[in-house]
């Protein structure tokens, strides 16, 4: 499987898709090797000061491998 989300249903959040940090969290634990992204964050749907803490504590527990991608772009 390349990607997870294709793994776990689709709908619209909190309906069968777990939210980005959550699930890029339970991936973390569970592997050692993997890269951890969650494509494109969009800036402007969550404060940047939450984000980026999150992007840096899951970089810290998963020894470096988050990638973080940034946008602005609508919808």
């Amino acid at each position: 499987m390349r990607h997870v989300h294709h793994a776990v249903g689709r709908g619209s959040p909190g309906h069968g898709r777990p939210d980005t940090w959550t699930l890029l969290s339970w991936v973390g634990a569970h592997t050692e090797r993997v890269q951890l992204a969650g494509n494109v964050h969009n800036i402007p749907l969550r404060p940047p000061a939450v984000l980026a803490r999150s992007a840096a504590s899951l970089d810290r527990l998963t020894n470096g491998r988050m990638a973080l991608g940034l946008g602005t772009g609508g919808f």
